[in-house]
């Protein structure tokens, strides 16, 4: 299994739970929820779920690494396979094969940056298309696999049934519910040896969503964002860029934070704690989505996430994700390969820039702009 490494820790990203126009519950995309590896060695340990709006029920059993595989997926048609794209082809915007895009097409697509050709981006697909001043235009890159720990159909991705007996019948859009995780034991089925706890958030399908990292893009750099937050008395600080409240406020009106970290799920009690701090300082609440293991690869982790996403959003009908923030070129690559067409990166002198050439002297530049731009 891709990005799956062992490790003896245990936590939970959050979760999503979308909700289409008239209050109903489509279940939502993977939710990565790991026990240790050394209590959950034996696989087919029963994991149980428990929130306000249920009692403790039976979600599912543990794989050999921790993972936790529900017991059941909803029924929903896989889409076609995209058809295979050799060297002398390309994609159009309506997914069908042709020699080359329109002037429409590419220009609908079309994304200029430091780290990425001018290129052509398919609407329906995953497939980078690059053009040179004098060849033809060419596949950049093969579609990227979505994994299966990231697969909304897989065994890791919760139905719309579990989702409303966690949240309730016609929960508030944009309404959270604590969930509570428990591993028993496999020899004394009534012994509870580890609980995971998280959040389920519930949001309108119909709405995009923006994404953040963390790290250096909320905070200012990405190591002391992580220390001074925990530091004691009068030197704890939340050591973030100024104004960024202001910006997510005034695009949270019109869309749906999400946050995506590199942090693992260990983390998250403490990721969490620091993001309701910020809450005083206008950051919008929302689904914090951690990495489930230790690795290096931060972006092939944060693109499959998002990968996972944007396939749920696309099969459900539900808009694709609407900006991305970062402060690292990984993070641009992760929101190019998810189809997120606002991308802006933060330096540590709060200097942003987007891949369009726009650049602002911090949020409080940015924010009186945000909505034309990522209207645009």
């Amino acid at each position: 299994m891709p990005f799956d490494f062992v490790g003896d820790f245990s936590g939970a990203t959050d979760a999503i739970n979308f909700v289409s126009d008239d209050g109903s519950s489509v279940g939502g995309p993977a939710w990565l929820i790991r026990f240790p590896v050394w209590l959950a060695g034996n696989e087919n340990r029963r994991v149980t779920a428990q929130s306000e709006h249920t009692e403790e029920i039976f979600v599912g059993t543990t794989t050999k690494r921790g993972y936790v595989v529900f017991n059941s997926h909803a029924e929903v048609p896989k889409p076609p396979p995209v058809p295979l794209v050799g060297p002398d082809t390309v994609l159009s915007a309506a997914g069908q094969v042709t020699d080359t895009p329109t002037a429409a097409e590419f220009d609908q697509y079309a994304f200029t940056g430091s780290a990425v050709p001018p290129a052509v981006l398919c609407g329906l697909t995953d497939v980078l298309f690059a053009q040179s001043d004098d060849g033809p235009v060419r596949p950049l890159t093969v579609p990227p696999v979505v994994p299966e720990l990231f697969d909304p159909h897989g065994p890791y991705a919760p139905d719309a049934m579990l989702m409303n007996q966690l949240c309730g019948q016609a929960p508030d859009v944009g309404s959270s519910v604590a969930v509570t995780f428990r591993l028993y034991s496999s020899s004394r089925a009534d012994q509870s040896i580890s609980t995971v706890l998280c959040q389920v958030y519930t949001y309108l399908l119909s709405t995009p969503i923006f994404v953040s990292d963390i790290d250096g893009t909320v905070t200012m750099s990405d190591t002391m964002g992580v220390i001074k937050p925990r530091l004691p008395g009068g030197l704890r600080s939340t050591h973030h860029h100024d104004a960024i409240g202001d910006t997510y406020t005034a695009l949270a009106v019109s869309y749906q934070p999400l946050y995506l970290t590199a942090r693992t799920v260990l983390m998250s009690p403490t990721t969490r704690v620091y993001l309701d701090a910020m809450q005083a300082l206008d950051l919008p609440r929302g689904p914090v989505i951690s990495m489930a293991a230790v690795r290096k690869d931060h972006m092939s982790y944060k693109a499959g996430v998002l990968g996972g996403i944007r396939r749920f959003l696309k099969e459900y009908g539900g808009p694709p994700m609407i900006a991305g923030f970062g402060n690292r070129d990984g993070d641009r690559m992760a929101y190019l390969l998810a189809g997120i067409r606002h991308r802006f990166t933060i330096d540590t002198a709060s200097v942003i820039v987007d891949d369009e050439g726009g650049r602002w002297e911090g949020h409080a530049a940015l924010c009186p702009d945000i909505l034309r731009v990522v209207s645009q």
